[in-house]
């Protein structure tokens, strides 16, 4: 059976967030949560690694989100999207993922670069996760 992967938006502190999710029916199925790198470097939710995290997690069997930061940066050359407008949509995607899946058995958070110094700032900001 194909799980179909679906186009979200969720409002965050610096507006939108767009994503692609993925959902298991089962409840307790472990969740990731898959972030992109800086978006000035030009990776974005489709980068090759990115779309291949969400997949390896997508056909283990998880319910899984990656989120877009180029979509909800202000159009403005001037503005630098800063880390920490990255942090703030990275922490309510995963509040957002975390509080759709209450029951899940497991927690991952994935990326590289510099998306992986943000996983480990989500990581340390919620240690329960």
């Amino acid at each position: 059976m194909e799980v179909k992967t679906h186009r979200i938006i969720i409002q965050t502190g610096n507006g939108i967030v767009h994503g692609k999710y993925c959902k298991n029916e089962d409840p307790s199925a472990p969740v990731a949560l898959v972030l992109p790198s800086h978006p000035s470097t030009g990776m974005k939710m489709d980068n090759i690694v990115i779309y291949n995290l969400f997949h390896l997690f997508k056909e283990a069997g998880m319910s899984v989100l990656r989120i877009d930061y180029q979509e909800n940066q202000k159009i403005d050359p001037k503005n630098q999207y800063s880390l920490d407008e990255m942090m703030v949509d990275a922490y309510d995607a995963m509040q957002w993922l975390y509080d759709t899946h209450q029951d899940a058995s497991h927690f991952c958070v994935a990326s590289f670069s510099v998306g992986a110094n943000l996983v480990f700032n989500l990581i340390s900001r919620r240690p329960e996760i």
